[in-house]
């Protein structure tokens, strides 16, 4: 009952091989009709160049690579001994499935020993390599591990961004020479 009519504009995307649907796959052909629309934006906007060397943004991006944020610290000898105490094997088995592996405890470790017992939560967090919303669950963790028969060697300064280790308490807890 009720025709279709015909326009003059209805084909004119098929004389385009490209566009046609049956020779590329939808997902492809989007990918390249993005790719051509960011690169028409960049290169209309200027930005495809940098200030210095000439060289394309894309290039840069691709070519640079970040240097290392870190460098690796040698392990400090007393966070070496208490992790192999046996003390500490308890307690890692105590927290089960949710223990600090061996090596962050290190780490951990050597940054507070370095600090004399003292570390800023950032500075934790950047010897771990940690983002910020996983220092606290990671301290607690460590907590879990040093903190022995309720006393606390391993805790928080008052202003709660320094955590403190009291090495007297670690050495008498985890018999470290």
């Amino acid at each position: 009952m009720f025709r279709r009519i015909r326009r003059e504009t209805d084909d004119l995307h098929w004389d385009h091989p490209e566009l046609d649907p049956a020779s590329t796959p939808r997902s492809e052909l989007t990918r390249e009709r993005t790719a051509q629309y960011l690169q028409n934006i960049v290169r209309d906007s200027g930005l495809d160049r940098t200030l210095f060397d000439g060289s394309s943004v894309h290039e840069t991006l691709v070519n640079d690579t970040p240097a290392p944020l870190h460098t690796h610290r040698e392990p400090h000898p007393h966070a070496l001994e208490l992790t192999k105490s046996a003390r500490f094997r308890l307690q890692q088995a105590r927290a089960g499935r949710r223990a600090l592996d061996t090596d962050v405890v290190i780490s951990a470790l050597t940054v507070l020993y370095e600090g004399g017992g003292r570390a800023p939560k950032a500075a934790l967090a950047d010897s771990l390599n940690l983002p910020d919303s996983r220092v606290d669950p990671t301290i607690a963790a460590l907590r879990r591990i040093i903190n022995v028969d309720g006393y606390e060697a391993l805790g928080f300064d008052p202003d709660g961004s320094t955590v403190v280790l009291d090495t007297a308490l670690v050495a008498e807890q985890f018999q470290l020479g």
